[in-house]
């Protein structure tokens, strides 16, 4: 149903607006390039199809919080959450990750949660994980 909707809106859109850049905020769980745990394709794949048909280009990003509310969660899954900083933004470039696991330039079967890790690097482009949401100051 998201998916359709999408496509219904984008195509509308797009007729009018040939020259458009897209911006599309929307939850992980429908944000992938893979399949749903229910098998499904969604929306992440859905933009990736468009950008191949239209011969453009499009990132799926995952953003991830390593703190919250004054609280750490590094140590929790995503791996990701590891390279976290609790001042400054981390960004890791998952497409070259997924680059190197489909070389079989390593492997991650050694990791505990490899099947949800390699759900993350086969999914998304990017990985973000803002900085310490502790003291927030006017960005104005």
């Amino acid at each position: 149903l998201i998916r359709s909707n999408f496509l219904t809106n984008y195509e509308s859109y797009d007729k009018k607006h040939k020259d458009a850049r897209y911006f599309i905020k929307i939850g992980a769980w429908h944000a992938g390039k893979t399949n749903t745990s229910v098998g499904l394709s969604d929306v992440g794949a859905l933009t990736q199809e468009i950008a191949k048909i239209e011969n453009t280009n499009s990132t799926t990003v995952a953003v991830e919080k390593a703190f919250y509310n004054g609280k750490d969660y590094r140590d929790t899954f995503p791996a990701f959450r590891n390279f976290a900083k609790k001042d400054q933004w981390t960004i890791i470039e998952l497409k070259k990750l997924r680059e190197g696991l489909m070389a079989n330039k390593f492997q991650i079967m050694a990791h505990p949660d490899y099947q949800e890790l390699k759900e993350n690097i086969m999914g998304y482009d990017l990985a973000l994980i803002p900085p310490s949401d502790e003291k927030p100051s006017n960005n104005m």
